[in-house]
């Protein structure tokens, strides 16, 4: 299984799915499979498969009164850092849009203005949408207020790229996964 402990209490996964005909997903697409990753001392290394794109599960261990707040950065290939929750531009690498955990249990992509979600991808299919080259993720108890949030960079390359830095193959898409379907 490939899950990431970001904190004592959420862990994370990659889901895979291909990229949508308009760039834009309404729900949590039916996964074909957890991407690999590995972890070094910057972060993930997370592979962006040409034609594909990612949503990341939320998988708690928490009682439903400890709830946690988390957030999403994502580098454009632009240059331009992203709140993926607020779907605007960040305030440097300050987001200002959280969602509650475990209410939410999957970050889809970039917030869209008609309530979509831009999908999540290396390199963005559809013109108009945003081609991400990292991401941050970020959690933090929702109390107290002003508590350090935990980050978590994300890098995500091309499926050569994964292979050589991991040392590890991407894994065929397996449409009988069925994970994550809403």
């Amino acid at each position: 299984m490939f899950e990431y402990k970001l904190t004592p209490q959420l862990s994370v996964s990659f889901q895979r799915f291909r990229y949508p005909d308009h760039g834009i997903v309404y729900a949590a697409p039916t996964s074909l499979g957890a991407l690999p990753f590995c972890a070094g001392s910057e972060g993930l290394t997370v592979p962006s498969p040409d034609g594909e794109a990612l949503w990341i599960g939320l998988l708690t261990r928490m009682v439903p009164s400890e709830p946690l707040l988390v957030a999403m950065l994502a580098l454009g290939a632009d240059g331009q850092h992203l709140d993926a929750v607020g779907g605007g531009p960040a305030e440097g690498t300050t987001p200002l849009a959280w969602i509650r955990v475990p209410e939410m249990r999957h970050l889809l992509g970039i917030a869209h203005h008609d309530d979509g979600w831009w999908a999540l991808a290396r390199e963005a299919v559809f013109a108009g949408a945003p081609s991400c080259v990292s991401l941050t993720l970020l959690a933090r108890p929702e109390r107290p207020r002003h508590a350090a949030a935990v980050a978590l960079p994300i890098q995500l390359v091309d499926s050569a790229a994964f292979e050589s830095i991991c040392q590890t193959r991407v894994p065929p898409l397996r449409p009988d996964s069925a994970y994550g379907a809403v």
